[in-house]
């Protein structure tokens, strides 16, 4: 398993010597970490690895590259102790090849191995990591009416700055269902087929996240979660963990007059590349929501690939 990954990894690596991270070196030092057990260090590495991976111009070997440097930052996160982290990479290198089911455990630590059991599950369920395992009942709202209530935050969510503006400006009834006419014919994907099954899904979709996410001081669809949810729905795979000491300490240094050091959660969706609306050189994108007295409930952190995804994403059915 790991030669093949290896051999693998080096050959889709052609072509990239410009980035600047070279992923084939960043992998060679870290084997060389994990092996003198040196994991702090090899995490190090892997990180910005597999961020400069995601640059390879071909979908097939990009894949492939990924496959393997999540592989390792799992192993490097198995002997640190960080399990949750570990099974993050592993569940991303799955969704990747999931033909990838076979380990031997020879070459791991009994403690990889379970850890690499766990994520595998059985054939498409992530050991109770799934979306409805933390979120469950989003299933019924597939069969029912969507609610018209939830056309307004789809505005503030899909709409354009222009159509945000003209909605602001609509002071009647009849206006409104003007509007929403328009707002929703530019979005249907198959104005051939009766309805627009774009528009339904979408309401659905905010109400049940108005539900499912309420926030302290707006409606569950403007959380953070709600807006991802609204535009990419159900994520292949769900992690939510307990932060580890250094992330508290970190999020605890930035949270500027917070006395809290108390250790918060971390939470990632992420997304497989044919599940998205949009063309995205990535084979998957994460979101990582924090929850921490001293930064809020579930706030998505500024990653710029899920935060341009999502800007994407928002802006892309009938749009030019």
């Amino acid at each position: 398993m790991r030669k093949l990954l290896i051999v693998i990894f080096i050959s889709a690596l052609a072509g990239t010597a410009g980035a600047a991270v070279d992923p084939a070196i960043a992998l060679d030092a870290a084997k060389k970490q994990i092996a003198a057990k040196k994991y702090d260090q090899a995490v190090e590495q892997l990180l910005p690895a597999i961020e400069a991976a995601a640059n390879i111009a071909d979908a097939e070997m990009q894949k492939q590259a990924l496959t393997a440097l999540h592989f390792y930052a799992a192993v490097a996160y198995s002997g640190i102790g960080e399990d949750e982290d570990a099974l993050r990479h592993l569940e991303e290198a799955l969704l990747l090849t999931p033909a990838m089911r076979n380990l031997d455990p020879a070459r791991y630590d009994a403690r990889f191995v379970a850890l690499f059991e766990r994520a595998k599950g059985d054939g498409d369920d992530t050991s109770g990591r799934r979306f409805d395992d933390l979120y469950p009942g989003f299933s019924p709202y597939s069969s029912e009416e969507p609610p018209v209530t939830a056309e307004i935050p789809a505005v503030e969510i899909l709409g354009s700055r222009d159509e945000k503006r003209q909605f602001r400006e609509v002071s009647s009834a009849s206006g409104r269902e003007e509007f929403f006419a328009a707002f929703w014919e530019g979005r249907d994907k198959d104005p051939s087929a009766p309805g627009n099954g774009f528009r339904d899904e979408i309401l659905r979709r905010i109400a049940f996240a108005d539900e499912t996410f309420p926030g302290d001081r707006q409606r569950g669809a403007l959380t953070d979660r709600g807006r991802v949810f609204a535009v990419l729905g159900v994520p292949a795979s769900v992690v939510r963990r307990t932060m580890t000491a250094r992330e508290a300490a970190n999020v605890h240094a930035l949270s500027r007059g917070s006395s809290n050091i108390e250790v918060g959660t971390v939470e990632y969706w992420t997304y497989r590349r044919d599940q998205l609306p949009i063309d995205l050189a990535r084979q998957t994108v994460t979101f990582r929501f924090i929850t921490h007295q001293g930064v809020g409930t579930a706030v998505l952190q500024k990653d710029g690939i899920a935060i341009n995804t999502l800007a994407a994403a928002s802006s892309a059915p009938g749009k030019e």
